[in-house]
């Protein structure tokens, strides 16, 4: 009995997954997520603009997949959790977004090595 129940304290808890979910989810939002801003010191008049590639914004997806991925895993782990759901619809409309977000990036890059050519 004693070796069952040490087995149940070593494995991890739906709270401990959701709680690498949300670190996960830090992680991306303060990495690959995270906007870069061209240097404005060349030149004083324009204002600083976010620059965005196609590559930058895919490693963000896939950042969010892996919190996502864990959020679901935490969802299986027990009874639903509005704190949980909350999390996971955040971070599944933020992947959707993005994805519409890297198909139009896409198409742009696309468009500008087929320009410089025509």
């Amino acid at each position: 009995m004693l070796a069952f129940a040490t087995a149940l304290a070593c494995g991890e808890t739906k709270y401990e997954v959701f709680l690498q979910a949300l670190e996960a989810e830090g992680e991306a939002e303060r990495g690959p997520c995270k906007l870069h801003y061209a240097d404005t010191a060349a030149s004083a008049n324009f204002m600083s603009a976010a620059t965005l590639s196609g590559d930058q914004i895919a490693s963000c997806i896939a950042a969010t997949d892996r919190a996502l991925a864990l959020f679901e895993k935490a969802a299986s782990m027990g009874q639903p959790d509005a704190e949980l759901q909350r999390a996971y619809d955040r971070a599944k409309a933020r992947k959707e977004k993005l994805s519409s977000m890297l198909r139009m990036i896409r198409k742009m890059e696309r468009d500008a090595l087929r320009a410089p050519g025509t």
